[in-house]
């Protein structure tokens, strides 16, 4: 009974993450634009009105929106192959593209938090009138129907367990709806999450002081910029109508003249009318002073600060938050190229690592609970792998792997295959015939037998091509010839002897040059 006693105890934290909060509303941020509902409205502000920011967020989603996803086995079994091919079949089967699920994820990265919730259907064919049931398949299961973004100004509070454990959002949205999501319903996605903060960190906290000069520095550039053009406006009249002593026509006519003053500008609407400055009675030989004038004032000189290079400060250090400050190469005289390069490595670096945060919460999340539903053994769960930001050059990543099968450091596997395939642009390989309509038992499947031939599919261009360089770099001496034999026969499925047969006369008789030194 005590050792159970301790093993309770040792389950529980003693400590806490220390989130500064009471009733399930956050006061991590300090900033009064920032704080509460204030936040969510403040950065869609930011999102919506600067084009520097807009600018760099859309590069980011149009980046990481256009990246592959593929299916990841558990292991190498029918079984786990079927299981992966069920998750591709839920990806393609929602109500939308991934590609928006992907683009409803990245919302957090402007708000720094994004709650997603999956809704899901019974699989009963295409015909089925109700949409919670129509879908391509009909074997019954259950998958995926939408993923629905719960708009992060629509949030009224957290719900807290006793030691901090997040437990749902409660929402409520300008209509008058309200609900609470649980977090096992739901999937929260969060780039930077300090002391487990639910709503995270924004990208655009650190950018929002150069945002808010920027801002200002604008309006005053385009005030400015009205005032050279058409003038400060300056009106003079008598001193007797600024007294206190003025009399109410008095008063009313300095009042017209205020706004007479605030709202003159050069446009199609241009013109005045006002008392001259001075006036000859009838019958009077001299003219009379009146005390009224009106004139637009230009300022002479330039200015101390040049507003437009300032404004481009605070623009790259906007730029700076994202690791995105090469968008502004090319609008400056200074740059290099060896310069650029560096600063696309660190921006497609990051981008990596949002990729990860996003494959990490839709794998521990969405497909767990999505497995679970349709009782997957855990050990034949599926997993999504994103594929890489920027594609590697087709020619050096050929002649990589042929050097590493050439050295004996790679021994090709149906995974290296798939991998190799995908890199290439070369179609995946087929795993079933035909797509069943409800997942067969393992031993339903038959094993490959090994005697499909290359006369039995169609080699397209790219695996003609491939064909073509292996057969090459034998003949020129640069790879064994029984190492391509051995590449030829796992990546097209073929013999010994049919490889053997392709290689033609290429390559017998290969000796390999020794090296420099050992020659002498």
């Amino acid at each position: 009974m005590r050792m159970a006693e301790t093993a309770a105890t040792e389950l529980e934290p003693i400590g806490r993450p220390g989130l500064r909060q009471w009733g399930g509303y956050v006061s991590e941020e300090r900033h009064p634009k920032l704080i509460g509902t204030r936040g969510p409205r403040t950065y869609r502000e930011m999102l919506d009105n600067s084009a520097i920011i807009g600018a760099a967020l859309w590069a980011i989603e149009t980046l990481l929106s256009g990246v592959e996803w593929r299916e990841e086995p558990a292991d190498e079994s029918d079984e786990a192959l079927r299981w992966a091919d069920f998750l591709r079949e839920c990806r393609t089967d929602m109500e939308h593209g991934w590609q928006q699920l992907i683009r409803e994820a990245l919302s957090c990265l402007g708000y720094g938090w994004a709650l997603v919730e999956p809704v899901y259907k019974v699989r009963r064919g295409p015909d089925d009138p109700d949409p919670r049931y129509r879908s391509v398949h009909s074997d019954g299961r259950i998958g995926w129907r939408r993923m629905q973004l719960c708009a992060q100004e629509s949030l009224q509070r957290w719900e807290f367990a006793s030691d901090e454990t997040l437990l749902a959002m409660e929402q409520r949205t300008e209509t008058g709806f309200s609900a609470r999501i649980p977090m096992e319903r739901a999937l929260l996605f969060r780039v930077r999450a300090p002391r487990n903060n639910p709503e995270g960190r924004s990208l655009l906290r650190n950018a929002y002081r150069s945002w808010y000069f920027a801002k200002r520095l604008e309006e005053i550039e385009a005030i400015g910029c009205e005032r050279d053009l058409a003038g400060l406006p300056v009106a003079e009249l008598p001193p007797e109508y600024m007294m206190g002593s003025a009399t109410a026509d008095q008063k009313a006519l300095l009042a017209d003249l205020k706004t007479l003053v605030q709202q003159v500008k050069r446009d199609e609407r241009e013109g005045l009318i006002i008392p001259a400055s001075e006036y000859t009675p009838p019958g009077a030989t001299a003219a009379i002073k009146t005390g009224f004038a009106f004139r637009l004032q230009s300022a002479a000189g330039s200015r101390q600060f040049d507003v437009d290079r300032v404004i481009r400060r605070h623009e790259s250090r906007i730029l700076m938050t994202f690791l995105a400050e090469f968008m502004l190469l090319g609008t400056e005289p200074q740059g290099t190229r060896s310069l650029a390069d560096s600063k696309t490595s660190m921006f497609a670096a990051s981008l990596g690592a949002v990729l990860g945060a996003l494959a990490e919460i839709i794998n521990g999340q969405g497909i767990a609970r999505l497995m679970q539903l349709n009782a997957v053994p855990r050990e034949l769960w599926p997993r999504l792998v994103h594929g890489d930001i920027e594609a590697p050059d087709p020619d050096v990543f050929a002649r990589s792997v042929l050097a590493l099968v050439n050295a004996g450091v790679l021994v090709p596997t149906p995974a290296d295959e798939r991998h190799v395939r995908q890199q290439m642009g070369l179609p995946a390989p087929d795993t079933h015939d035909e797509e069943p309509d409800a997942l067969p038992d393992a031993g339903d499947v038959a094993p490959a037998t090994g005697a499909e031939t290359v006369a039995d599919t169609a080699l397209n261009g790219a695996q003609v091509a491939s064909l073509v360089e292996i057969v090459r770099a034998v003949a020129a001496g640069q790879v064994p010839r029984d190492a391509a034999q051995a590449i030829i026969a796992q990546a097209f499925r073929v013999t010994a002897a049919q490889a053997d047969a392709m290689l033609g006369e290429a390559g017998r008789g290969f000796v390999p040059t020794a090296p420099a030194q050992e020659q002498a």
